[in-house]
């Protein structure tokens, strides 16, 4: 009798394993199926490091299978590492693996990596500025400037009220820098709307006009005479400009024929790079600074003939601005230099002075300008501001995200900001920051929060220029 039951239970055992086998063949529809599996974690408070991830064993691991007759879908997800990882298959069957078979590596980490909770950032680091129509190249260098705290400092410092009766009739470009850094650093916007920029486009070059992308380092010099001749039209005159900016080089020449040597001085703004023969922005400056051979006229012993000639850093600016040419003319056509330069965050200029001056030379690297694209009149433009020394942001138009160093590297860059040494960080800035100008709008200010407006953005994409960004739901709009 109790052999007869026991073959009986085997042979429904082996009914029921044949009727699953079966149900899987013939694709029968599965509502959902859910398998719920947790393993003990050897090691409790393991998980995932932030730069390297690795990793450790969660406490639970919970796997969740959705399933049609056409597709499959599956989520996994772990209590220990706050991480939820999820797939589509097309393909029906149904493979139910022992959670012991399951490794870390059948998992991919999404390429955007998350950010640490230790990064989150809990000051602020500035809001976003809305496309208004291939305006990208002007964004991603006036993020820069309101980024650059020597330059904060000195217009905080600066006797001009703002804003002045020149700015309320027309365009002053201080009361347009301090009016856009005081919204930046308010807390009532995701981005703000510089119409004055946009529509006197033309006030900082005639070849700028609306709606036109332009070069983001021509838009950078024309922005900076445009601010010193404008301090010279103030009065008191005080040219922050140079404060900031500005530097000396100094170019020697040297007759080989009597030995004859000139020194002359130049102003210094920004450094423009060669980079086409180099791989790193310590050799394309000591390509800069490097001794040549050229020809030319001697007015001590009045012949013509071979001459040495050197350019050097006489007195290093406040901010360093370094532009790698990435953009050369062939003679027929402008063409990009699509390569990668490697930059330092810390840099040393006193290897490419006359090191006659005895001043502090050690810089750090707090923004980037890059450009995305093939030429020079297309593409698109987006910086990456330092505002720590343990925090970048990445700066598209409107959208403003926290990024790892790593990434900023990585990247082809056109324009490099460096500050001198012990100066502020930026968050460390923002905690002293006063208002530049009175933020209490009257009601009939063209300056208003502006939920509906409609803009005509840029795309991230290389060479496009004209497709339409998603608008954010908190603006301030209005003539900076």
């Amino acid at each position: 009798m109790e052999k007869a039951t026991a073959e009986n239970l085997q042979n429904s055992s082996d009914r029921k394993a044949q009727k699953t086998k079966e149900t899987i063949k013939n694709n029968l529809d599965f509502p959902l199926v859910k398998i719920e599996a947790e393993e003990k974690s050897k090691q409790k408070d393991s998980g995932l490091d932030e730069r390297s991830p690795t990793w450790g064993q969660p406490d639970s691991l919970t796997i969740s299978f959705e399933s049609d007759s056409e597709s499959m879908a599956y989520t996994t997800s772990s209590d220990s590492s706050e991480i939820s990882y999820s797939y589509f298959v097309e393909s029906p069957p149904l493979a139910v693996v022992p959670i012991s078979f399951i490794e870390p590596e059948d998992f991919k980490e999404s390429d955007e990596k998350p950010m640490p909770t230790e990064h989150r950032p809990l000051k602020m680091v500035g809001v976003g500025m809305r496309n208004l129509g291939n305006t990208c190249f002007f964004n991603a260098v006036v993020q820069c400037f309101m980024h650059s705290v020597v330059l904060l400092q000195l217009l905080a410092l600066f006797d001009h009220v703002s804003p002045c009766d020149t700015h309320l009739t027309g365009f002053c470009v201080v009361c347009m820098i301090r009016q856009i850094v005081d919204l930046s650093m308010s807390s009532g916007s995701d981005n703000v709307i510089s119409n004055k920029i946009f529509s006197h486009l033309n006030d900082f070059s005639p070849t700028f006009h609306p709606n036109q992308q332009e070069d983001a380092h021509e838009f950078l010099q024309c922005f900076l005479n445009k601010l010193e001749s404008c301090c010279y039209n103030l009065d008191p005159r005080d040219n922050i400009v140079k404060k900031a900016f500005g530097g000396h080089l100094v170019s020697m020449l040297r007759c080989f024929n009597c030995c004859h040597l000139s020194i002359t001085p130049e102003p210094l703004i920004d450094l423009s790079l060669e980079i086409v023969d180099v791989d790193c922005v310590p050799k394309a400056l000591e390509s800069f600074t490097k001794i040549e051979n050229i020809e030319f006229f001697c007015e001590k012993c009045k012949t013509q003939g071979p001459f040495e000639k050197q350019l050097l850093i006489d007195h290093a600016p406040s901010i360093a601005t370094l532009c790698l040419k990435r953009f050369v003319n062939d003679g027929f056509d402008i063409q990009k230099v699509d390569k990668h330069v490697s930059f330092p965050l810390e840099l040393d200029m006193f290897h490419y002075t006359n090191k006659i001056n005895n001043e502090e030379m050690k810089y750090d690297l707090y923004a980037v300008i890059v450009h995305s694209g093939f030429s020079i009149s297309s593409g698109h433009y987006y910086s990456f501001i330092r505002c720590n020394p343990n925090e970048w942001y990445k700066f598209d138009d409107e959208q403003v995200h926290w990024v790892h160093e790593d990434h900023v590297l990585e990247e082809q860059a056109y324009i490099l900001f460096y500050t001198k040494r012990h100066t502020l960080w930026f968050t460390d800035y923002t905690q002293i920051h006063k208002p530049f100008v009175n933020l209490v709008i009257p009601s009939t200010s063209s300056c208003i929060p502006n939920n509906h407006a409609s803009d005509v953005g840029e795309s991230n994409h290389v060479a496009d220029d004209t497709s339409p960004k998603a608008t954010p739901n908190k603006r301030i709009k209005g003539d900076y």
